[in-house]
């Protein structure tokens, strides 16, 4: 009996049936893609293909024999959910700050190449007690240096950046190996000498291998999360089970040190998932309290609440004031200073009484910067300027900063002893005196947590 006309036709609707060379072409092509391979190969290693998982701990997670014991208790009871780990060591709390000391000591201005094969080391012997750790609690694993991966830099040493990461030696461990511990902080450059990643490099690092690996990155630090205030001086401080990726950048770069911008700027671009959670916790559901940061607004709409998310704070910043007559004379003021990391918080061109600019800087900069000053009236006409290198800045954010009722219930009240006020559009920052700051963080954390009834009823 003959096919009918129409089912014929819907067989050539599938390539694949009728050209068979197309299907293979497409599978070779599949498998030579890096995620791809790699999820292969685990899986012929008898591994879920969504089983990596990067996890990067701190000088403070991995300082002492207990710390150290406690990390390899946990991957042994991830090792038998068959989850496979990518672990990123820092070097013990205190001991770069060691080496950085013994380093001046011998060489008053040591060559960066050199102060780099210094600096690393701290790394390596973290990463040889814990992979010590882990075999003594029967989890095989691989102990890597930056420069066996290989983590490929460029630019200056002792602040160099990640240019990519070569998975296929982590690919080939991890098909033998329930872990892999490498070294945060430090990479190769072009010409095969070690180089260091500068402030906050094992966070980078982290993120690094989380974007290369395609996988989910867990950042254990010695608190439990993101806390809406710092619970050293806030006594209400809570855990933020969840946070955007903008007000995480936003708090990292204005006081937070639970995660670096830098490291933040790098998960961003794979928009893979990171959380931050404790790692001194000895309980075995200690993961279920993290905060998690999202990449996709969408999924926050619930969160656009009417509060702010969080407070942060930095100490030990110089505030600077400049009044001109003319606007380049300002200007130019600050081109001067633009060698001492400065922040420009406002600038207001009045026709009547002349143009005020206000910027922050490091309290170290603040005697270069009145110097600076000093000449500068002179030169260029000041009509008044002042140099505070007892100040500090306390940051709000939150979504919910865009609107104005909030950004006034948090603001307005600590206007009075403020220097000056800077804003974007999830952010506000007020710039203090730094005997005012346990007061500012009290009022500004319990303003942010106030909720609105009628924006509360509406929502």
């Amino acid at each position: 009996m003959a096919m009918p006309r129409a089912n014929t036709a819907a067989m050539h609707d599938y390539p694949c049936v009728n050209a068979p060379g197309v299907a293979w072409v497409t599978l070779e092509l599949l498998v030579r893609t890096p995620s791809v391979s790699l999820c292969i190969g685990a899986w012929l290693g008898g591994m879920p293909m969504h089983g990596v998982v990067v996890r990067k701990y701190g000088g403070t997670s991995v300082a002492g024999a207990q710390r150290l014991y406690t990390i390899a208790s946990a991957s042994l009871r991830r090792k038998l959910s068959r989850r496979r780990a990518v672990v990123v060591a820092s070097a013990m709390s205190g001991e770069t700050n060691r080496l950085v000391s013994s380093l001046r000591r011998t060489v008053r201005y040591p060559d960066p190449t050199a102060a780099d094969a210094v600096v690393s080391t701290g790394e390596q012997v973290t990463v040889g007690l814990l992979s010590a750790a882990l075999w003594a609690n029967a989890v095989g694993n691989a102990a890597l240096a930056g420069w066996q991966v290989p983590i490929v830099t460029h630019g200056a040493h002792t602040r160099s950046r990640i240019s990519g990461v070569r998975t296929r030696r982590m690919a080939a461990a991890l098909r033998g190996s329930a872990a892999i511990v490498t070294a945060g902080f430090q990479g190769i450059d072009a010409w095969g000498c070690a180089s260091t990643l500068g402030r906050g490099g094992s966070d980078t690092t982290a993120a690094a291998l989380a974007g290369a690996l395609r996988a989910p990155c867990m950042i254990y630090t010695d608190v439990a999360g993101v806390c809406t205030g710092d619970p050293r001086l806030v006594t209400g401080a809570r855990v933020l089970l969840r946070i955007s990726y903008e007000e995480m950048c936003e708090l990292a770069g204005f006081g937070s040190r639970v995660i670096h911008d830098r490291s933040l700027a790098m998960q961003g671009r794979c928009a893979m998932g990171m959380s931050v959670l404790s790692s001194t916790d000895g309980t075995r559901n200690n993961e279920k309290l993290r905060t998690s940061v999202f990449f996709n607004l969408g999924k926050l709409s619930h969160m656009d609440r009417p509060q702010a998310t969080s407070v942060s704070y930095r100490r030990g910043r110089s505030y600077v004031y400049v009044h001109a007559t003319g606007g380049g004379d300002v200007i130019s003021t600050i081109g001067y200073m633009c060698g001492e990391k400065l922040e420009v918080l406002t600038c207001i061109h009045d026709c009547t009484r002349g143009v005020r600019a206000a910027v922050a800087a490091p309290a170290t900069a603040a005697p270069g910067l009145e110097g600076l000053l000093c000449r500068r009236r002179v030169h260029a006409g000041l009509l008044r300027y002042q140099c505070d290198a007892y100040s500090c800045d306390v940051s709000a954010v939150g979504l919910g900063i865009r609107r104005a009722h909030v950004a006034g219930r948090i603001a307005l009240p600590m206007l009075r002893l403020a220097h000056a006020m800077a804003s974007s559009e999830i952010r506000i920052s007020l710039c203090l005196k730094e005997r005012d700051l346990v007061s500012a963080v009290d009022h500004m954390h319990r303003a942010c947590q106030q909720r609105c009834g009628r924006c509360c009823r509406a929502v």
